[in-house]
């Protein structure tokens, strides 16, 4: 799958999968899965960010050309910046510049047409969640104060966690599926207390403690008899912002706040946070709709299809690379060779359908498929070749 939380997901198994085998021993495992995540990690940043945008685009798709679909993906952003694969300016952009509505982060942005509320015009609690401990990771306030709004809003107003609400009018009635008692919403629920507010975080190494408390949520607060492997664990907290002015263990004044992984007993934490305001913004949208998908056919020479509802112009994508902005319906193929051509419509606020199922011209009766398109390319300095490179074989 070209999907970007798909494999963000793949990534954070490798790495996962990498550091296991560094615990066993295994270099050489250790190094395939670091060498896989790292490959999966560069192909995100350079297939599937929008630099216009300020954050990734959806998937790739299409057949002999793909495509990005510019659509945001709200749970795959996140794990793109929890997981790293989002270096420094990246996950600040992400988290700033996603299209994030009144109600709480909808799945994708913008909607699509036809398509009742579930993943579609819907905010999923649990994906919110996932959305505002990447907020708190990038150092975003406004961010993180909005996710909690949009998870306590319901839990409150419905008594119980539900499943997803219309992103529309933040109310469950209208759903396609919906549930009760969803504990992804309810665990989501509770890290905002665990991972957010009081900053627990499990590595590899041990239990790291890094609070994040907005300033609206200023206070004292504690938890009690939290158990971490063989260690009981207490932790009070005072003031607010992301920067533990100054913390101690058991009495014990500490820099960092850290229980190792090898810890025993009890363990009293106490945390003075520094009272300084941690700022960030977030792109609050109107939740548009996608217009409907053209379905383009071949007609000799040209390209035709049915005025779609809504649109005022039409993008021409040849080999995968717009090439053209038209209001008529009609386009027509002029080239020598192998091309394949998909339309996208234009709606009055500049928002694209999904492309046309593409529909090929072929002048010369053959298909021509660069080899360095799929496998790497010669360094050697020869020259003659077509396409941007070719490959060694033998």
């Amino acid at each position: 799958s070209f999907n970007l939380g798909t494999n963000a997901v793949h990534f954070q198994a490798s790495r996962v999968l990498s550091l296991m085998a560094k615990e066993l021993r295994l270099s050489q495992d250790a190094s395939v899965y670091e060498a896989l995540a790292n490959k999966i990690k560069q192909a995100i940043n350079v297939h599937l960010w929008i630099p216009g945008k300020g954050y990734y685009g959806q998937y790739l798709y299409g057949r002999t050309s793909k495509i990005l679909s510019p659509r945001s993906e709200a749970l795959g952003e996140a794990l793109c910046v929890l997981f790293g694969i989002a270096g420094h300016e990246r996950a600040k952009s992400v988290i700033e510049k996603t299209p994030q509505l009144p109600f709480g982060i909808p799945c994708i942005y913008p909607q699509i047409d036809h398509i009742a509320p579930y993943h579609n015009r819907a905010v999923w609690p649990f994906v919110q969640s996932y959305w505002a401990m990447a907020a708190a990771r990038s150092g975003n306030e406004e961010a993180v104060m909005s996710s909690i709004a949009s998870i306590y809003r319901p839990a409150a107003l419905f008594l119980t966690n539900k499943e997803n609400f219309v992103a529309d009018n933040g109310d469950y009635k209208g759903t396609e599926i919906n549930s009760s008692n969803m504990l992804w919403s309810l665990s989501g629920n509770i890290a905002l207390v665990h991972k957010i507010i009081f900053g627990m975080s499990f590595e590899t190494d041990g239990l790291h403690v890094n609070p994040f408390v907005p300033g609206s949520l200023a206070g004292k607060r504690s938890l009690s008899n939290i158990r971490y492997r063989d260690a009981i664990i207490s932790i009070s907290l005072e003031g607010y912002g992301n920067h533990i002015r100054s913390a101690s263990i058991n009495g014990r004044p500490v820099k960092q706040v850290l229980i190792p992984a090898g810890s025993k007993g009890v363990y009293d934490i106490s945390i003075i946070l520094d009272d300084q305001m941690i700022g960030g913004t977030i792109h609050v949208a109107s939740n548009l709709t996608s217009p409907p998908t053209p379905i383009a056919t071949k007609s000799g020479n040209s390209l035709q299809w049915a005025p779609v509802d809504g649109a005022v112009a039409y993008d021409i994508i040849q080999n995968g690379k717009v090439i053209s902005r038209i209001t008529d319906s009609t386009w027509n193929h002029s080239g020598k060779s192998f091309n394949s051509y998909q339309v996208m419509a234009v709606d009055k606020n500049g928002t694209t359908s999904f492309a046309s199922e593409p529909v090929e011209f072929n002048t010369n009766g053959y298909m021509l498929i660069e080899a360095e398109d799929f496998v790497s390319k010669s360094v050697l300095p020869y020259k003659g070749f077509s396409g941007s490179g070719f490959v060694e074989t033998g």
